[in-house]
């Protein structure tokens, strides 16, 4: 219904304020007080209503158009929420605020039934059941806004968090990482210096040769990746050439040398080259260097892995930056929290598949916020297929002229429709107790709403879709 449909008369207005939840089961005599006590007023866009600190003037009942709140505690101006049509702020009955918290001011041409504060005195002793309903409304903005101060403090507490990690963990992660690629170097066959003085009884060709073969295979050995029979198989045909050398810890030798890239051919052309006699003295040695260049490997990737962890906590946060929006990448910040959330994936034993459109623009957001907005409907993905044998999480990106779309589904049994509409309500939770609390969803809301966006949900058993469009400008 048009705005000058809803404003023509005084049974129209009424009719339209029953559309809205709280006045559902108000009486009509009730809302005849509210109307004909109230003044339609119209604001032109980017118009502040109010500012910080002055005297809330009455209560604001949205009809056309947005209402920004827009707050400022030393961290740069910040949007705390976003009012559009049948929402209600202001004053409320028996709010113990009379003063506004934030700046107010219209992102659109705006409308709103106006109740100056002057009346509210007389609302509260003749009209009950209207007064009652604004209190719900109350109720509801102290839960917002102590769920808005949970997630800042709760980013702030990550934030600080993270800088610990990165000053404790980054440097020495960086210096093993360096000090790795430095013993690398140092190592045969790079240096063609033997190791051990029982090699001074071996010919220095056949030293030389096997550095050689030891570097070729070291070099092809991230190249081949062995499934579980292979591998048995392999392990299988060294063991019954190795095991006449009557080696000790031959289970080892051999699982040394696979690590380090050898397989059933280089053993067998080592045996053709290398006279038995020097071969037992050429397996140990070249075991005892492919054990050290495996361990040297190891270090190399949990140090890069420690590098890497620190990174995607400091991206998640974005602790170097302040509340105000910046060019945001999406799908930088999708990625990240999938490397966050991958830890929990495994242990149910669930997949994340992601597909990203190429070349998508950045949006103007909060990253910290985003990040955070990603991880509560991935996260909740997770929870929903806990238990469920190939469970499987989806995440894909699309862009239209306005809009980036980012779509998180789950292969789960679906979100009852008797329960639908109420999965964003604050405190609601169908999760077992300690499971959760029932604010991821609303939280998500808010932060799509913070973000001028529009949060959707499909469900049905086998899929449950979250769909998130978020507006370029």
């Amino acid at each position: 219904m048009k705005i000058q449909e809803i404003t023509k008369d005084h049974d129209t207005l009424i009719d339209w304020l029953k559309t809205i939840n709280v006045f559902k089961d108000v009486p009509v005599k009730e809302l005849i007080w509210l109307v004909k006590i109230s003044e339609i007023r119209h604001v032109p866009a980017e118009t502040y209503l109010y500012k910080k600190g002055e005297l809330i003037a009455g209560t604001f009942i949205i009809m056309e158009g947005r209402l920004r709140l827009c707050v400022d505690e030393g961290m740069g101006r910040q949007e705390v929420d976003i009012f559009g049509p049948r929402d209600i702020t202001g004053l409320l009955p028996f709010s113990r605020g009379f003063h506004h918290a934030g700046d107010g001011d219209s992102l659109d041409d705006l409308t709103y039934l106006f109740l100056s504060a002057d009346h509210l005195e007389e609302m509260v002793c003749t009209n009950l059941a209207l007064t009652a309903a604004l209190v719900h409304v109350m109720i509801d903005r102290v839960r917002h806004f102590s769920i808005f101060n949970q997630q800042n403090e709760k980013m702030l507490a990550l934030g600080k968090l993270s800088a610990g990690l990165a000053h404790e963990l980054n440097n020495p992660a960086a210096a093993i990482v360096r000090c790795s690629k430095s013993l690398h170097q140092q190592l045969p066959p790079e240096s063609q210096r033997p190791l051990y003085k029982f090699l001074d009884a071996v010919t220095a060709d056949y030293v030389n040769y096997a550095n050689n073969k030891l570097a070729m295979a070291l070099s092809r050995v991230n190249g081949v990746k062995l499934s579980l029979s292979q591998r048995m198989d392999l392990e299988d045909s060294m063991w019954k050439i190795l095991n006449k050398y009557h080696l000790d810890g031959n289970d080892d030798l051999i699982d040394n040398l696979i690590e380090a890239g050898f397989n059933e051919e280089d053993i067998k052309e080592f045996e053709r080259y290398i006279p038995a006699k020097e071969l037992s003295i050429i397996l140990i040695y070249i075991n005892d260097v492919s054990r050290v260049h495996n361990i040297v490997s190891d270090i190399d990737a949990s140090a890069s892995r420690i590098s890497e962890l620190v990174g995607c906590v400091k991206s998640y946060t974005h602790m170097d930056q302040g509340l105000v929006k910046k060019a945001t990448d999406i799908q930088s910040g999708l990625i990240t929290t999938i490397k966050l959330l991958e830890y929990k994936a495994t242990e149910l034993g669930l997949r994340i598949e992601s597909t990203f459109e190429n070349g998508m623009s950045h949006i103007q957001g909060h990253a910290g916020e985003l990040n955070q907005l990603w991880t509560n409907l991935i996260d909740n993905g997770l929870d929903a297929l806990e238990g469920q044998p190939n469970g499987l999480v989806e995440i894909k990106t699309a862009s239209t002229s306005d809009y980036i779309q980012v779509s998180i589904s789950d292969n789960g049994p679906g979100i009852p429709e008797a329960i639908r509409d109420r999965i964003f309500d604050p405190f609601y939770t169908t999760k077992p107790v300690g499971k959760g609390v029932g604010l991821g969803l609303d939280i998500a809301k808010r932060i799509v709403r913070q973000h001028h966006g529009i949060i959707r949900v499909s469900s049905e058993a086998g899929k449950t879709t979250f769909t998130v469009l978020l507006p370029f400008h």
